[in-house]
C-alpha cells in the first residue's frame, strides 16, 4: 500500500509539472532542475522559469559551439542560465575600455611598442623553448573569482605583478587587488577600468600595493582605504610597455624571456566553455574586446599550438580556471593589445 501511494503521488507531481510545462518542456525542466541542483542555486518560481528559458538557449549555443569546434569543449557552466545581456552587464567589460583607446588598436601599426616610464626591454632570445608554462615554475598565484565586480583589468595587473616579483626573487606575495580597484583614480572600479589608465596611476604616483591581507577582496567599489602615509610599503610598477596588434613570435619571446603578460580579449563566447583550445568562432577585433586575462604560457609543439590562458572567473570555470586559445589569426583578439611590466620594492 505505501509503494502505491508513493506511485500515485509521482504520477500526480508528473501530471502537475506537465499541466505548467508542455511535454516537449519536460526534458527540458528535468535538466534544468540537475543543473541548478549541481551549481547550488535557487530562484523564485517566477524567476526559475525566465532562467530556464535563458537555459534552453545556452543548450542551442552550445550545440552550436561543438559542431563547429574540433578541439575545445563547451557545455553546462554556471553562467548558462543567464542571458547575453546579463553576462555582458556583471562580467564583461564595456567594449574597447580595455589596455589602449579604439582609435589606437585600430591605427595601431604591427609591434608598436609604447613604454612607460623606466620598463626594462626585454632580452629576446632567438631560440626559445617550443612550450613554457610559468605554473611549473611556481611564480603563479591562484586562479580567484571577480563575480559581478567588472575588475577583471586589476585581476590581471596585480597577478602579474605577483608573478614577476616571484620570478625575481621577491616571493610570490598575494597583492590586494581591491586596493587597486578602490583607490586607482584613473579608473572605475567594479564599474569598468583601463590598463593602460590603472598603470599609469600606479607609476605616476609610485604607489605600492600592500598585501591582500592587509586590505582584503571584497569585489565592491568602495572609498580608497588605505593609509596617506607616504612611508607605506608594498610592490609596485617599475615601468610598463604596452603592444598593439602583436605577432605570435613577440607574444613567444616576451612570455618566455620576461614573464606573464596581460591581454585585452573577447570573451563572448568563452562562457560557455569546458575545456580544450578555443580555435574558431572568437572573433576579436578593436571594438569587441570587452575583457582582461594573463596569458602564462604555451605550447607551439601541440597539434593546434596555443596560449595557456589565467582567467578571473574562479577555479570552477574551464579548466581549473584556465582556458587555452589557439596562437593563430588574433583568435578572440588576444594579440590586439599585449602589456607587460616590471615591479619594484618600496
Amino acid at each position: 500500500m505505501f509503494y502505491l501511494n508513493v506511485i500515485l503521488i509521482y504520477i500526480f507531481f508528473v501530471n502537475t509539472l506537465l499541466l505548467v510545462f508542455p511535454i516537449e518542456d519536460y526534458y527540458y525542466l528535468m535538466i534544468y532542475r540537475s543543473y541548478i541542483a549541481k551549481f547550488n542555486k535557487n530562484y523564485s518560481n517566477e524567476l526559475f522559469i525566465k532562467r530556464m528559458e535563458y537555459f534552453r538557449a545556452s543548450l542551442k549555443k552550445i550545440k552550436e559551439l561543438n559542431q563547429i569546434h574540433d578541439d575545445a569543449v563547451y557545455g553546462l557552466t554556471k553562467f548558462a542560465d543567464q542571458s547575453p545581456l546579463e553576462i555582458e552587464g556583471m562580467f564583461l567589460l564595456p567594449r574597447s575600455l580595455q589596455a589602449c583607446t579604439p582609435k589606437q588598436l585600430k591605427s595601431c601599426p604591427p609591434n608598436h611598442r609604447r613604454r612607460y616610464f623606466n620598463n626594462t626591454e626585454p632580452k629576446l632570445k632567438k631560440q626559445i623553448p617550443e612550450k613554457f608554462d610559468w605554473r611549473e615554475k611556481n611564480v603563479v598565484g591562484p586562479v580567484l573569482d571577480q563575480k559581478l565586480c567588472r575588475a577583471c583589468w586589476a585581476f590581471s595587473i596585480v597577478g602579474v605583478m605577483e608573478s614577476m616579483a616571484a620570478i625575481h626573487n621577491m616571493s610570490l606575495p598575494s597583492l590586494s587587488i581591491q586596493e587597486l580597484i578602490d583607490c586607482s583614480s584613473l579608473t572605475k572600479g567594479c564599474e569598468n577600468g583601463n590598463v593602460v589608465n590603472a598603470l599609469n596611476f600606479l607609476c605616476f604616483d609610485n604607489y605600492p600595493i600592500m598585501k591582500s591581507s592587509d586590505y582584503r577582496l571584497e569585489l565592491i567599489t568602495q572609498p580608497c582605504r588605505a593609509p596617506a602615509s607616504v612611508k607605506r610599503h608594498g610592490l609596485a610598477v617599475a615601468g610598463f610597455t604596452s603592444l598593439c596588434n602583436t605577432d605570435a613570435e613577440t607574444i613567444l619571446e616576451l612570455i618566455a624571456t620576461h614573464g606573464p603578460v596581460i591581454a585585452a580579449v573577447n570573451a563572448q563566447n568563452w562562457i560557455y566553455y569546458i575545456d580544450g583550445i578555443i580555435q574558431k568562432a572568437c572573433p576579436g577585433t578593436w571594438d569587441q574586446l570587452n575583457h582582461v586575462v594573463q596569458i602564462v604560457g604555451y605550447d607551439s609543439t601541440a597539434s593546434v599550438p596555443y596560449y595557456i590562458i589565467r582567467n578571473s572567473w574562479g577555479n570552477n570555470f574551464g579548466h581549473g580556471g584556465y582556458l587555452k586559445v589557439a596562437m593563430s589569426n588574433n583568435l578572440c583578439g588576444i594579440a590586439s593589445n599585449i602589456v607587460y611590466l616590471d615591479v619594484k620594492e618600496i
